[in-house]
Order: structure tokens, then C-alpha cells, then sequence
């Protein structure tokens, strides 16, 4: 059974739209000092205990799974989110049946450590040979992505954000090793004017220039691909793609 710690001023509406299953509970705070061992932290969107986005961070460089919680599922809250480097959304209300299957898979994406990130991306960064997308460190990724944000709303051109996400009913978070040899695979798949990161446990991809056609066309053969390497294919990947404006 999970306890998720629930970080929010006013918990009473949060209350009303996470029940508690025979899976599920929630511990509800106005302090961001939680244990090291707690499993996840959702925090509402408009908690006024700090600059959100510095909250998740911290909870995360602490190694403790942390999503926001928000009852806005606009496309422009999404966006803006996401500019903050916030990529794991819980949009209420949502059904008790995907409430815990999307709790679950922030859970066992434990985010691998700042140590770990760097040493991977030094691999294969040194493999960029010019061919594939250009790679780029999760540290540096958001402010790509609001440059890329900027392009897209003066030269009206458009441009995708895609998250690969791994899942295994017989393990838990995607090894490193096998993450690296995911994002060689998204990166050689994908063309030299976009852009791929390994973000945590997962690999995010701005394909710039692409319609939301080619972005779902580009993304599935990305997933073909992938699961066409049996060496590989330990996990089973998904995308989720969002367009950037």
C-alpha cells in the first residue's frame, strides 16, 4: 500500500478528489519537510509555500518521486508547467482506477542521481558523431525548450514535445544501462534539427517542425523500433506528446 504525502494550503478540495482505495492513502500537509523515505509527495498547484517548480526539484534531487496536483487541465497550464521543467501532472478529477495506475508509474520512476545523469550523458554525448537529434543534459532542457517555445510563436513553425515513459510488470525503474541504450535508439530515429534529453527516468524529445501528424507518425516508429530490439526489449515504452506554444 502507498502513503502519499500531499503537500497543499487548502486541503480540503484535494481531500474530496483523492480517496483513499485499499492501495491508496494520503497524508495531507502545509510543511515541505517530509521523511527521506516517503514514498511520493503530490503538490497542488497553487501551494503558496515556495516557487513550485523549486519545490519539486529539491524533492526530487532528494531522490523522493514528486508530481504536481492541478484541477486546470488547459493546454496552457500543461504548457506552462512544463516550461518550469514539470513534467509529471496529475489533472483531477480522474477515475480511482487511473488515479492509481498514474501514482504508481510516478512511483516507480525513482529518478536516477545527479551523479548517474551526468556520468550517462557523458557516454553518449561523446557518441554524437553529428548524425541523429542533438543531445542535450536535462540541466539544460528547459530553457531549450522555452527558446524553442519563443521560435515557434515568432516564426509560427510548429513543434512537439514528446515524453518516453518505461514500464515493466516484472521490474521496477528503467536501469541506467537500459535507458542509455533507449536514447541512442530515440536519438539516431530522429532528425539533426530536434532535440533529445534523458530527463530522470524517462527521455524527452522536441521535434521541432512537425505537425501533430508527424509527431505521432515520428514517435510510433521511435516505439516500433525500440521494441524491435529483443535485446532491448526489457521494458515496454509509451509516448505522450503535447504540442509547444
Amino acid at each position: 500500500m502507498y502513503n502519499i504525502v500531499v503537500l497543499s494550503d487548502n486541503g480540503d478540495r484535494l481531500k474530496a478528489a483523492l480517496p483513499e482505495t485499499e492501495n491508496i492513502s494520503y497524508s495531507f500537509t502545509m510543511s515541505p519537510d517530509v521523511k527521506p523515505d516517503t514514498e511520493c509527495v503530490l503538490v497542488s498547484q497553487d501551494y503558496s509555500g515556495a516557487e513550485i517548480d523549486s519545490i519539486v526539484k529539491t524533492f526530487k534531487k532528494r531522490g523522493i518521486p514528486c508530481a504536481v496536483a492541478t484541477f486546470d487541465g488547459s493546454e496552457k497550464n500543461k504548457s506552462e508547467l512544463i516550461s518550469k521543467g514539470i513534467t509529471d501532472i496529475l489533472v483531477l478529477p480522474m477515475s480511482d482506477e487511473l488515479l492509481v495506475k498514474e501514482l504508481t508509474a510516478i512511483i516507480s520512476s525513482q529518478r536516477i542521481g545527479s551523479d548517474d545523469g551526468f556520468e550517462m550523458f557523458a557516454k553518449v554525448a561523446a557518441l554524437d558523431d553529428q548524425k541523429g537529434a542533438f543531445v542535450v543534459h536535462e540541466s539544460n532542457f528547459t530553457n531549450l525548450y522555452r527558446f524553442v517555445k519563443r521560435l515557434t510563436n515568432r516564426m509560427e513553425k510548429p513543434a512537439y514535445l514528446v515524453k518516453f515513459t518505461f514500464s515493466s510488470p516484472d521490474k521496477g525503474a528503467i536501469e541506467p544501462g537500459a535507458l542509455e541504450e533507449a536514447f541512442l535508439i530515440i536519438k539516431m530515429c530522429l532528425r539533426r534539427g530536434d532535440i533529445v534529453s534523458i530527463y530522470g527516468n524517462s527521455l524527452l524529445a522536441i521535434l521541432i517542425g512537425a505537425d501533430a501528424e508527424g509527431a505521432k507518425t515520428a514517435s510510433q516508429r521511435i516505439v516500433d523500433t525500440y521494441q524491435g530490439f529483443g535485446c532491448y526489449n526489457m521494458y515496454d515504452m509509451a509516448y505522450d506528446m503535447q504540442e509547444i506554444k
